[in-house]
């Protein structure tokens, strides 16, 4: 919602659309829901306006927006950031107990989007690992 507001998008559906990716994908083990929303913010800027445009810029940031992530902090997986695994009951006890998400998801949360904000003032100069970029 960050970046939407910061580029002028303006919209009561944003919050709502994110809304289950905490506790990865809503307490599923699954992927952090910092990344996640920062690959949808890289989407909203930068992604196709139809299905006719090409996934190549979008695809070229959001790998670069992963990778970095996963240099960052050693995984892209909730319970591997978290130290537990929130999808239990013991996990979630350990998580509120140590307060994790007022501590390490918001440093998270915090560190993702200075990564997504530098993957948005070099994405000039990205490109993709595996794919090429389409011929001007």
């Amino acid at each position: 919602m960050a970046v939407a507001e910061n580029n002028g998008i303006q919209s009561e559906i944003i919050p709502g659309i994110a809304s289950g990716f905490c506790g990865g994908m809503s307490r599923t083990d699954g992927l952090c829901g910092a990344l996640v929303g920062g690959i949808m913010a890289l989407g909203m800027l930068y992604g196709r306006k139809s299905s006719e445009d090409p996934n190549y810029p979008v695809y070229a940031l959001t790998e670069r927006l992963v990778l970095d992530f996963e240099k960052a902090f050693g995984s892209r997986n909730c319970t591997d950031l978290l130290g537990c695994d929130i999808s239990t009951r013991e996990g979630e006890a350990f998580f509120f107990k140590k307060e994790l998400g007022k501590t390490l998801c918001r440093d998270i949360t915090v560190r993702t989007a200075e990564l997504l904000t530098n993957v948005m003032e070099n994405r000039k100069t990205i490109q993709h690992t595996l794919i090429k970029p389409p011929a001007d």
